[in-house]
């Protein structure tokens, strides 16, 4: 009796002392951040502070693998199927918009209990160079083309409040009715926050609550989507070729938007794409610039910016392939649009094997980041300035709907 009396005096005690000197308080707070974060703090503004300290993410994608527990289809077994198809058969955004449009379209495939498929034809078929994974999601598409246009709906799912609000409470299982349902969606950050308030999924997707949009974002595309032999021969050859095997390998993707190279992209505005934007972005990289330690790998929209890295950067290095936009210039012309898809794919999956990683704000380069799975070596511009960040801090700063 006498312990418990002098415990809740000491608690009393200590409440009365921080309510009373507020700075105990803050000190407190303090001293707690520093022992667990250390003194490394990143100030972007007066709002957000940041913490240097990596975080890994890397999820098991086997252990996913027995969490979603889903059986495979073969060809003989679609016939009968309820079946969910991404597409982009018109303009869907970049190669990033389009792998969180499939992420998101697979948890809808989830959660109304169909077969998943994915058919990219535009601007060409994506499984020229991707194959699936852990999940065959090409299995049924010849057979999603025998299915009557009377028995097929398409949904498109946007960012709007009136297009996601549905997803928080909507049994699909009941109230998408056709064999086939054609989804069309332009959004994931959304998505995910609606689904999981969806009591559905509680019971079709019980492991949704486990994983953060990182996480999920990471564990999905290595799930679903691997490249082609051709292709990761293609990536292997080139980075021990350009490190011989002992460099370190330093990246940047620069997002300029529409520009003499890529001029059928859209404007995204002087917040983004002014010039201080490139020399920050540089002033990062030159640090890096000693050839016996490091080669520099930039991706961008722009020859400008290829011209101009390699005007001061000794060891910069480049598939110096022709800048295509896959959404924007696909109906201009499809085989180049089809090279540059290959371009896209063969940069991101650069971009997530590098040891140091400086990017400006893209779904493209932020999902690299996700993929490469943890938060060391990694810079985001933000600004005015390029600072150490991690992982979480990508959507906080970049906002991604």
């Amino acid at each position: 009796m006498t312990r418990n009396v002098t415990f809740l005096v000491t608690i009393k005690t200590t409440v009365f002392n921080v309510v009373r000197y507020p700075v105990l308080l803050f000190g407190l707070i303090c001293c707690i951040l520093t022992q667990y974060f250390g003194s490394s703090v990143v100030v972007f503004n007066t709002n957000i502070i940041k913490y240097t300290k990596p975080i890994h993410i890397s999820p098991n994608v086997y252990r996913f693998k027995k969490q979603i527990n889903i059986s495979q289809v073969d060809t003989a077994t679609c016939q009968g199927k309820k079946l969910l198809v991404y597409t982009c058969n018109e303009r869907c955004g970049g190669w990033g918009d389009r792998q969180k449009g499939i992420v998101s379209a697979f948890l809808l495939a989830l959660l109304s209990n169909r077969t998943f498929v994915i058919d990219l034809q535009v601007p060409c078929d994506v499984n020229n160079f991707i194959d699936p994974n852990m999940y065959d999601w090409t299995k049924c598409r010849e057979y999603v083309n025998t299915i009557p246009e009377n028995d097929t709906e398409t949904v498109f799912i946007g960012k709007i409040a009136s297009l996601i609000a549905p997803l928080k409470q909507e049994n699909y299982t009941d109230s998408w009715n056709k064999t086939v349902i054609i989804v069309k969606i332009s959004a994931y950050e959304r998505i995910m926050n609606a689904l999981r308030k969806n009591p559905i999924a509680d019971k079709q997707i019980p492991w949704l609550k486990e994983y953060t949009n990182i996480e999920i974002l990471n564990l999905m595309l290595r799930y679903l989507l691997v490249p082609k032999i051709t292709l990761h021969q293609h990536l292997k050859s080139y980075i021990n070729v350009s490190t011989q095997g002992r460099k370190k390998l330093v990246c940047g993707h620069i997002r300029i938007g529409i520009n003499p190279s890529n001029p059928l992209d859209d404007s995204l505005g002087d917040e983004y794409f002014t010039r201080p934007r490139q020399n920050a972005v540089f002033t990062t990289l030159k640090q890096y610039s000693d050839p016996s330690k490091y080669v520099v790998y930039l991706a961008t929209d722009s020859d400008e910016v290829r011209n101009h890295a390699k005007s001061i950067l000794p060891n910069y290095i480049n598939l110096d392939r022709k800048i295509v936009h896959v959404d924007k210039h696909s109906y201009v012309n499809s085989t180049e649009s089809c090279n540059g898809l290959y371009t896209v794919l063969f940069e991101q999956y650069l971009l997530t094997k590098c040891d140091y990683l400086v990017l400006t704000r893209s779904n493209f380069g932020a999902n690299a980041a996700y993929i490469r799975g943890h938060s060391k070596g990694l810079f985001l511009y933000y600004q005015g300035r390029v600072e150490p960040a991690t992982l979480a801090d990508i959507q906080k700063i970049y906002i991604f709907k």
